[in-house]
């Protein structure tokens, strides 16, 4: 350390201090978080993903739907099903998760 001091000048070892108490301070929060607002309270990811159904190459008339959602573990489709269909899909952060 003294060699490193010589060489590159005091401030490189308040950086050196300054770094080493910042990952002492961040191994200290991540093993004590502190009370959470809900016992055992988690973050869930899912994705909701929507289909819609079309009478046609136009894409213009809807006539069906489905859409699954990962958060609640569903799956619904209403109107008819045709090969004219358009898919969207977004991540989201679930109210409740599911067990695993």
């Amino acid at each position: 350390m003294k060699r490193l001091v010589r060489v590159f000048g005091q401030s490189v070892r308040r950086k050196f201090i300054v770094a080493a108490l910042g990952l002492v301070a961040l191994a200290l929060t991540m093993a004590y978080p502190g009370e959470q607002s809900t016992a055992g309270a988690r973050i869930c990811y899912g994705i909701i993903r929507v289909e819609r159904y079309y009478s046609d190459a136009t894409y213009s008339v809807p006539v069906g739907r489905c859409e699954e959602n990962d958060c609640e573990g569903t799956y619904i489709c209403a109107g008819q099903m045709t090969d004219f269909v358009r898919s969207t899909t977004r991540g989201v952060i679930c109210n409740n998760c599911l067990p695993q």
